[in-house]
């Protein structure tokens, strides 16, 4: 009996127990797993993520669902991004090159704990990451501009100037107006994961770079799941090999996946602190190398809030201990 040709692609989309494969010429393929590969793991949502290269086989017997592929191995991944909470991981994307975290000016304003979360994840996976601030178009709206406090502005350029000498690079643009050649010559050839709130102006962005507006909902995914495009992250791809991957408007980035003694790895000001215990966790100790270190106020009350939350994890339970 003849064997089918095995394939390589990558996963850019996920719904349910159904993927999308991106194929080498860069076309969509509506796949399944193979048994072994649908089982979940328990501590992620999902075996498969987007961004996954795998191994697949056309299907020669296509039924009723109009199954194009048959996914039949995953390659070993280069890293990954995820979020969790206090019971189980979600990751969001892998083989990701670099991470694009796109924040607002206004409605919502700019949420730093939120950044400073989604930076913490990137310096733990060793991933590159930028800032966006986007919709700086709305100075010049006097309806809108008269409801900025000047006391913001004055807080946001403060928080900005602070990221830049952390060495993180941040952009101020207005996606409704133009995609600065700055952030193109940036993503322009990598595996791009686009994060951010709710509202930030991530859809917007992706309709510029893609040159037009991108449908919302997949009418051939209804049939199998019903569930619109925007609740799962998706993966686009520019004539230049771009990989943007789109995440839904995120409220909450819990890194409660890592341990409170990780998390200082997330925070560059932390590194190389000299302290007097090796597992110090720079919050009220004798001789800790934090009282002279140069870590802003607003970060370090960041890195202090991240770390009660994950304190709530690894508290005492049961003959559990925690130091």
């Amino acid at each position: 009996m003849k064997q089918s040709i095995v394939i390589k692609g990558m996963i850019a989309a996920v719904y349910g127990a159904f993927f999308h494969v991106l194929s080498e010429e860069n076309q969509i393929l509506l796949a399944k797993p193979i048994g072994k590969l649908r089982v979940k793991k328990k501590e992620t949502r999902h075996s498969i993520c987007i961004g996954d290269e795998v191994e697949y086989r056309l299907n020669s017997q296509q039924d009723s669902t109009d199954i194009q592929a048959v996914i039949t191995n995953v390659l070993p991944r280069k890293n990954f991004v995820g979020r969790s909470d206090l019971y189980k991981t979600q990751v969001l994307a892998s083989n990701v090159d670099l991470v694009a975290v796109v924040l607002s000016l206004f409605h919502p304003t700019a949420n730093f704990g939120f950044l400073d979360r989604v930076l913490a994840e990137c310096e733990m996976r060793n991933i590159e990451a930028i800032i966006i601030i986007n919709k700086y178009d709305l100075l010049k709206d006097k309806k809108i501009s008269v409801l900025i406090s000047d006391k913001y502005l004055d807080e946001l350029n403060n928080r900005i100037k602070e990221y830049k000498q952390l060495k993180y690079e941040v952009l101020l643009t207005s996606f409704v107006e133009a995609i600065s050649n700055k952030l193109y010559n940036k993503i322009s050839g990598k595996t791009v994961l686009l994060t951010g709130l709710s509202g930030v102006g991530k859809s917007t962005f992706l309709n510029k770079f893609a040159g037009k507006k991108i449908q919302q909902v997949d009418e051939d995914i209804i049939k199998f799941k019903g569930r619109h495009i925007t609740t799962n992250p998706v993966l686009y791809v520019s004539s230049d090999n771009t990989r943007l991957i789109d995440t839904p408007g995120l409220r909450e980035f819990g890194l409660y996946h890592w341990t409170p003694l990780e998390l200082q790895n997330g925070f560059v000001e932390l590194h190389g602190i000299q302290c007097q215990f090796n597992d110090c966790l720079h919050v009220n100790a004798p001789n800790c190398g934090i009282k002279e270190s140069k870590i802003s106020q607003k970060r370090y009350d960041s890195y202090c809030s991240i770390l009660n939350a994950l304190k709530e994890k690894y508290k005492p339970r049961r003959g559990n201990s925690y130091r």
